[in-house]
Parts: structure tokens; sequence; C-alpha cells
């Protein structure tokens, strides 16, 4: 995971471990989260945190283009004010926003993370519904699903039925 950037695009602070750690306490890969940098027409630059989710079934013939992105959230400096703009949640039209000096990067940090980790709580694929996947008789014993793509997971309606505390298939 790369870092958020500083002056000459390379960030102040680097969340990579801790992003790292948010991944594996969600039993994803660490490629889930990337950040984006661009700079708009009147010098701004803006930093994305993005979450990815691969295709499903993966196949090596996928392009990277055809990954489905979420954007967790958009960080701009304004030097006027020496201030972060951070603006997330919800759609672009409607998004919230937290300003953080400048000189408060722990802040930032904190705040960055904390919407990373909800972010992944209330991630919801866009690929459609179903019931259950060949792997609901091994999940109903273990309790959790233990699909090997749990972004896509999210879209089990039997997940989501374990995670309620419903376990309909449990033997024994």
């Amino acid at each position: 995971m790369d870092n958020l950037f500083s002056s000459n695009n390379n960030f102040v602070i680097d969340f990579s471990d801790e992003l790292t750690q948010i991944c594996h306490s969600f039993r994803l890969s660490e490629n889930v989260f990337f950040w984006e940098f661009s700079k708009t027409k009147d010098g701004k630059k803006t930093f994305r945190l993005l979450i990815k989710e691969n295709p499903y079934p993966f196949s090596q013939e996928i392009k990277p283009s055809t990954f489905l992105v979420l954007t967790i959230m958009e960080i701009s400096l304004v030097t006027k004010t020496g201030r972060w703009e951070v603006y997330y949640g919800g759609v672009a039209s409607n998004r919230k926003k937290e300003k953080i000096l400048y000189n408060e990067p722990e802040r930032l940090k904190e705040f960055v993370l904390k919407q990373s980790e909800l972010s992944l709580k209330n991630y919801k694929s866009s690929f459609p519904p179903f019931g259950c996947c060949s792997k609901w008789e091994k999940c109903a014993n273990e309790e959790r699903c233990i699909h090997e793509n749990l972004l896509y997971a999210t879209s089990c309606q039997y997940r989501q039925n374990l995670e309620n505390g419903n376990n309909f298939y449990k033997k024994g």
C-alpha cells in the first residue's frame, strides 16, 4: 500500500501498517485499499482512499479496470487555511466534510483509519444478492463466511444470516 503524499506527491503520514491490520482483521488481502492522487485545474492536490473489490470468479484475463471501486474519502490540502479537508461517507453529492489542521497529522491519521474500518464494516458488494454459495455447509459449521472473496461475499444472504446469529444449517 502506498503512503499518502506530501508536497512533492508524497504524503506526510504512512498509513500502510494500520491499513494492513484493518485488512487482516476483516480477513481480506492487503491490496484492498489503495490511494489515488490527482490535481485540480486550480492546483489543489487531492488524495482519494479507495476500496478495490476484485471481480468474482477471478480470472487472469480480467483487466484491472473491471475491478469495482468504492471511494472511502477524498483528502485535500487547502494551503490558504493550512487545513486538510476530508470528504467522506455516501455519494459525492451527499458527503460529509471534516476539517483538520495541517499540523495535526495524528488526528488526520486516526480519522482516516476510523473511516476505513467503518467503510469495510458497512461495505456492500455491487454484485447482486445471492442465497448462498457452494461453501454453505462449511460456513454453517464454522459459523462464519469462509468464501475466498469476502468483499464479493457481502452479497451472500446466508452470510448476513450468520452475522445476525441465524445459523440454519449447523450440524450437531
